[in-house]
């Protein structure tokens, strides 16, 4: 924890979505709050996991929660794309570049982090999985504001028009399983059983 590895580049951990797809028992729940390993939370977990990594890690939500830690609060209280996270985290932090990543990506490996920090020459550098491309987990840079504004601006809201329409490049990773989506219930047993099993194997 003294030496972070990634002292340059803060990381911005995506948690403003609306959870619309996790459910149980009927009830839609907010799966960051979801307990998650030995942490009370989904949300803990990733930010202590990532601060052992990243120097600065910053929470961009609706609002702010129980757990210590800097948040940048998304004003958009009812439309919901991580573009207003991202565009608000660049506004705000005043740096050239970030790391994002959603709140339900918490098998992304350090390795696969450490790499796409490491490319700099590009607005975007995101993580593709061999069925996928994740451009949620990935580098921007600052150049990118313009073009962030005007999607924001003309509402839309697609995050691959706004990649691919501007200086990205996709980094081939070929490990499918720690992209995983917390998106539902199943998918959030899926991912408790493979940490429960890299644990015990």
């Amino acid at each position: 924890m003294k030496n972070p590895i990634i002292n340059d580049i803060p990381c911005v951990l995506l948690a403003g979505g609306k959870s619309s797809r996790f459910i149980t028992n009927n009830i839609q729940i907010n799966k960051a709050l979801m307990p998650f390993e030995s942490y009370s939370s989904l949300l803990e977990y990733q930010y202590m996991r990532l601060l052992k990594l990243f120097k600065k890690v910053i929470i961009s939500a609706k609002k702010s929660y129980e757990l210590n830690a800097p948040y940048l609060l998304e004003k958009e209280s009812d439309l919901f794309s991580p573009l207003f996270g991202i565009y608000n985290a660049f506004l705000t932090l005043q740096t050239p570049y970030i790391f994002f990543i959603p709140i339900d990506t918490p098998l992304v490996s350090f390795e696969s982090i450490k790499a796409l920090c490491g490319i700099k020459d590009f607005s975007v550098v995101y993580a593709k999985s061999p069925t996928k491309e994740h451009y949620l987990i990935s580098l921007w840079h600052q150049n990118i504001f313009n073009a962030l504004s005007y999607a924001l601006k003309t509402q839309n809201y697609r995050l691959s028009d706004l990649v691919k329409n501007t200086s990205s490049i996709a980094m081939h990773l070929d490990k499918e399983e720690e992209f995983l989506n917390l998106n539902t219930l199943k998918d959030y047993e899926l991912a408790v059983q493979i940490l429960k099993e890299r644990t015990n194997g």
